[in-house]
């Protein structure tokens, strides 16, 4: 019943981020939007920032490679 109503039935924190909702608020220019969106959609996803998170709980470390200057 909880998940059918229309109010939220779970407590949302003023930190809570939500991965699907990073679109609205990522800025990239335009001509590039397509592309990066292509080349990232698993930064929208929550399953990829769970495994994120699992990674680095359990002393991973996760090295993120810039992009070159040519690209």
């Amino acid at each position: 019943e909880d998940e059918l109503s229309d109010m939220p039935w779970f407590h949302v924190g003023e930190a809570d981020i939500f991965p699907e909702e990073f679109p609205h608020f990522v800025t990239v220019a335009p001509e590039l939007e397509n592309a990066f969106n292509q080349q990232h959609t698993d930064l929208f996803d929550v399953n990829f920032w769970q495994q994120m998170q699992q990674q680095v709980a359990a002393g991973e470390f996760i090295h993120i490679f810039p992009y070159s200057r040519s690209q």
